[in-house]
């Protein structure tokens, strides 16, 4: 009796803990892509006419997984739900009644999205002239110094905050055939020193920043490329 009741309670604190941690990840990815750096994905225009039934569906497919934000904007009140063809509890259905101007935040964003758009209340017996746009918001770092060592190059790179870590790429060549990769998995880490490589030879070196959770990673766009010689 005493071992089960011990591993009940075991079992509990660990119920707690998981709770604890799904919420923290839900908050963490509220806060962290509200203002960063956004490329643009695709942009979708449409109508909804004047009758009160009228419904629009409007589907869009994103290949990665990260944060999108999905920004619609109409001339006049509408009501929108946006949900996704596939079961992720990570995305659970927006719905949002009466706006013009909207953007929802979604982590986990790989597969089709389904929004759908019908006409607001305060819009009864007008046409909604729609546009939405959807952005990829992983923010891009860039090289800041680069310095040559003997058989060696150091490099330093802007900070970004709401990243995972960071991902360097390194080549003997411009276009990064047999390049070799370096994961940088501390966020907070601005500089590494990369050995071992040949005497007299020039490099070509890159970073993107990186966003992870349990299962997946999201990688930004590439910063420009730096190229040094070492000594």
């Amino acid at each position: 009796m005493k071992t089960k009741r011990l591993l009940s309670i075991f079992l509990a604190i660990i119920m707690m803990f998981s709770a604890a941690c799904s919420l923290n990840m839900t908050a963490f990815a509220e806060k962290t892509y509200t203002n960063q750096t956004a490329v643009k994905l695709c942009t979708i225009k449409g109508t909804i006419d004047s009758s009160i039934t009228a419904i629009n569906t409007e589907r869009f497919t994103v290949g990665h997984y990260g944060c999108l934000e999905v920004h619609i904007t109409s001339d006049t009140a509408i009501n929108y739900s946006l949900t996704k063809n596939s079961s992720d509890s990570d995305n659970p259905a927006i719905v949002k009644a009466d706006v013009t101007n909207s953007r929802a935040y979604l982590w986990g964003a790989k597969g089709t999205y389904v929004l759908t758009l019908s006409k607001g209340t305060k819009s009864f017996g007008k046409t909604a002239n729609y546009i939405i746009t959807v952005y990829n918001r992983t923010p891009q770092t860039t090289i800041k110094k680069i310095t040559a060592k003997k058989k060696a190059l150091t490099l330093t790179w802007q900070k970004k905050s709401g990243v995972s870590g960071y991902q360097i790429q390194y080549a003997t060549n411009k276009k990064f055939t047999k390049a070799k990769k370096i994961d940088i998995k501390n966020a907070n880490t601005t500089s590494r020193t990369i050995k071992k490589l040949a005497a007299n030879k020039r490099y070509y070196v890159r970073i993107r920043t990186c966003k992870a959770d349990d299962s997946h990673r999201e990688f930004s766009k590439w910063s420009a490329v730096k190229t040094i010689k070492t000594k």
